[in-house]
């Protein structure tokens, strides 16, 4: 992934490390404003268990390259960023790790700088327990020192094996990003797919990388929004309300000061949608929190809902959506 800089361009690549197993550095490729070869920079502070860099851009003569750092010979991956001045010295670099159970992997797609300054980048981010979950996984890392301002999953809910992937990523002016990629059943030679087998989706999150304002209790984008978050003591949030093509609902980080834990076990919990009648509409199990779960309305009639976080027989909150069409 190239990028421009003083009128040239410069890649970044990685490569192997000479009398290791599975270490992998940084190379930075320079080619200067004529096409003539500029040199190579090779930096060994910023070597690491690389798997790949996929992301670049340059910010006030800074180089920031983000990519997957596999901690081999394990199967986990990280996500990590460098911030480098334009000489190649390393400035900082941060790594963000796989989300519990250990055996996750990130794959690294998109990076761009938003309007106030800080950097965002997604990843595929695969977890694997009886079935192979792929969501889509956002951070935003502060410029400054690259630590982590926030991160959030976001997961399109279809059937029992799927995958997501985010493969475009924008800034926007009012401070947030989206992003586009497409969310498939897997797999593909699984006889029992069916169709459509794969959907386009485009996500829009606010500054605080909510597709369901207000999910950050500590994150404020505007005074509206931080005196509302600041009492909330909801396990899930729901919008839009009224809803059209879909519903999104946003569970809420393991914070224990937000429920009795006695009653939370994740592994055993699901979103339960019944309609006004009582009659189960749809259902499906939980993987993690602090997820955003987007739930397509197609075969759900116009009319209000109750939607339910159910835990081990436990109904732990109910919240009531209207579906207009």
């Amino acid at each position: 992934m190239p990028c421009y800089l003083g009128g040239g361009v410069m890649a970044a690549i990685y490569k192997g490390l000479n009398g290791t197993e599975f270490g992998a550095g940084g190379v930075l490729l320079i080619v200067d404003a004529e096409g003539n070869d500029g040199g190579i920079i090779d930096e060994s502070v910023w070597n690491n268990y690389s798997s790949g860099m996929r992301a670049m851009l340059v910010d006030n003569s800074k180089i920031i390259i983000a990519g997957s750092i596999a901690d081999s010979p394990d199967y986990n991956s990280k996500i990590g960023i460098w911030k480098l001045e334009g000489s190649g010295d390393l400035v900082w670099s941060q790594t963000f790790g796989p989300y519990p159970p250990q055996n996750s992997t990130n794959r690294l797609n998109t990076l761009v700088k938003t309007m106030d300054g800080h950097y965002v980048c997604t990843s595929d981010h695969y977890y694997y327990t009886n079935d192979s979950h792929f969501d889509v996984r956002v951070i935003k890392a502060d410029s400054a020192d690259g630590s982590l301002i926030w991160e959030r999953y976001y997961h399109f809910v279809e059937s029992e094996s799927e995958i997501h992937s985010a493969i475009d990523l924008k800034a926007t002016p009012d401070g947030g990003v989206v992003f586009c990629g497409h969310a498939s059943d897997s797999w593909a030679q699984n006889p029992n797919l069916e169709l459509p087998a794969q959907q386009g989706w485009i996500v829009k999150l606010d500054a605080c990388g909510c597709l369901v304002p207000g999910c950050d209790i500590n994150c404020t984008v505007g005074v509206e929004e931080s005196a509302n978050s600041e009492e909330r003591k909801e396990l899930f949030l729901v919008g839009p309300n009224p809803a059209s093509d879909y519903i999104n609902i946003y569970l809420a980080a393991s914070n224990p000061s937000l429920f009795d834990l006695s009653l939370w076990d994740i592994r055993n919990s699901k979103f339960v949608i019944h309609d006004m009648n009582g009659n189960e509409v749809k259902s499906f199990a939980l993987q993690r929190a602090d997820t955003t779960y987007i739930v397509d309305t197609q075969g759900m009639a116009a009319g209000e809902y109750i939607i339910s976080l159910v835990s081990e027989g436990n109904v732990l909150q109910t919240e009531r959506i209207v579906v207009a069409k």
